[in-house]
């Protein structure tokens, strides 16, 4: 049986690592808009001589159908690709196009479901197989299992959870291709579909005026290793991107304080923030232009305990504000 991978993302490389050791994996594509995954799919496809192409989204269609003729493809596995498979392509192999997703279906459809079921404080996720069709995320799961989601996952280390679990299912569905054993299709139920797309930039900064400590730890987990700034908030004219949290209980009165304001920037206590539960919020690390910090070396660059990050629609132009 004659497999292709399509993946644009590193962490599609260890299950076709972990895959190639019980098939024969022909070929292997990414997408042009990913230069280190092309770079590292490229080193991996030179080591093990497999054949490796990269596709273009302008002329997909042509360069997917050339591609799946001349090699004589019987299915398709397909692994975080950032481009929709033409209708017309997903016909040609044998078994068709099977995609990999990370996410519980038909309820995480979309191109987050991690990082949504991050946002969402999820305790249980699951990675599906399922059968590509013209529409994405629809189609019948071939094979799926749970996984359960850590206590304060980060993207990253949630990934590796689900990655453990994709090679197995992606196995199991091959070998019943190979051996033409029957699937129990499952049809998914559009009644409990839901649709989750990627954060738009402006979506990255941190709400402190109406987001609780734990809405923004999450929002910080989810986005990191994937966004160099993590979540983004803003003192002054300033970004300081947020990489990582733990949150603590505040001892004493705060009510005079607006979320936002630091309580306390030094070593012993670190960079605590406010939150709007009256929650504190300690900023592990953090990273500005000069580099990745521990919050409390924020004070090296003029930050005080009093002053106070504000959300993204506070104009830039005012002067930072002090806590009375």
């Amino acid at each position: 049986m004659n497999i292709a991978i399509l993946s644009n993302s590193r962490y599609g490389l260890p299950v076709i690592q972990e895959l190639a050791t019980a098939f024969s994996i022909k070929s292997i594509c990414t997408g042009d808009n990913n230069q280190d995954a092309i770079l590292n799919f490229e080193a991996y496809c030179e080591k093990t001589n497999t054949q490796f192409t990269v596709l273009k989204k302008k002329g997909l269609e042509a360069s997917l159908t050339s591609f799946l003729n001349d090699s004589a493809i019987d299915v398709v596995v397909v692994i975080f690709f950032p481009y929709k498979i033409p209708a017309s392509c997903l016909t040609l192999p044998k078994f068709g196009f099977v995609n990999v997703h990370f996410g519980s279906l038909p309820q995480m459809r979309g191109a987050d479901p991690v990082g949504e079921a991050i946002r969402q404080g999820l305790t249980e996720s699951a990675v599906c197989i399922h059968q590509m069709t013209p529409e994405f995320d629809k189609g019948a799961i071939l094979s799926q299992d749970k996984v359960v989601i850590p206590k304060n996952a980060t993207y990253g280390v949630l990934m590796a959870e689900m990655t453990k679990k994709t090679t197995n299912l992606v196995r199991f569905v091959l070998k019943s291709l190979e051996l033409n054993r029957p699937f129990k299709n499952i049809e998914q139920d559009e009644a409990q579909a839901k649709y989750y797309q990627k954060l738009t930039t402006e979506e990255h900064f941190i709400d402190w005026a109406n987001k609780t400590a734990e809405e923004i730890a999450r929002l910080v987990n989810s986005l990191n290793p994937n966004s160099l700034m993590g979540a983004y908030t803003r003192i002054g004219e300033w970004t300081v991107g947020v990489l990582n949290t733990s949150i603590i209980n505040i001892n004493g009165d705060v009510s005079t304080y607006p979320p936002g304001a630091i309580l306390a920037i030094d070593m012993q206590y670190g960079l605590v923030v406010l939150t709007k539960d009256g929650m504190g919020l300690r900023l592990e690390v953090v990273r500005v232009e000069e580099g990745y910090f521990a919050g409390h070396q924020l004070s090296n660059f003029g930050i005080q305990p009093g002053m106070k990050f504000e959300n993204l629609t506070t104009s830039a132009e005012q002067n930072t504000p002090s806590v009375a």
